[in-house]
């Protein structure tokens, strides 16, 4: 069974091909609003740089099954949670996460956990779209550093 995972910005698809275990990755660089969703080996890596108090940015990857037939999707977050600055929860940089409009999760970015969730089956010859939203909180004090958390997803026949 391949797998085609394919980061976006918005609508648009962007990189180059890398090949793991016989799934295709599509990697999508750019920096802007200093948030950046990169794909490499069998992990992609949501990267914040530069988002201010009350901004948020949003990025996506899609995962499409090439074959035919259906096959079992997981995802995994490897991260701390992130807080700025200050360092209360509430300053806490925020991440939401929605696959095909249904949200998954809603919380600090880095805190989801680092166990293998669940995401159900990719019909053969579909795609699912995974959307990570970022924001900081109006009140919170600025980024006190790079923040980066990585994802990744397994499959099963």
């Amino acid at each position: 069974m391949r797998l085609l995972v394919v980061p976006t910005a918005g609508a648009a698809l962007l990189g180059g091909v890398l090949w793991l275990s016989g799934i295709p990755l599509s990697n999508a660089g750019g920096t802007d609003e200093g948030v950046r969703l990169v794909s490499e080996g069998t992990e992609a890596t949501l990267v914040v740089t530069d988002l201010a108090p009350g901004e948020s940015a949003e990025r996506s990857i899609s995962i499409s099954n090439p074959g035919s037939e259906p096959t079992r999707l997981s995802m995994t977050e490897h991260g701390d949670a992130v807080v700025a600055s200050g360092g209360a929860a509430e300053d806490a940089l925020q991440l939401v996460v929605e696959r095909e409009g249904v949200r998954l999760y809603a919380g600090p970015m880095g805190a989801m956990s680092d166990v293998a969730a669940d995401q159900g089956w990719i019909a053969g010859g579909s795609r699912v779209t995974f959307t990570f939203t970022v924001s900081l909180p109006d009140e919170a004090p600025p980024l006190a550093s790079r923040a980066e958390v990585s994802y990744t997803w397994e499959t099963a026949s």
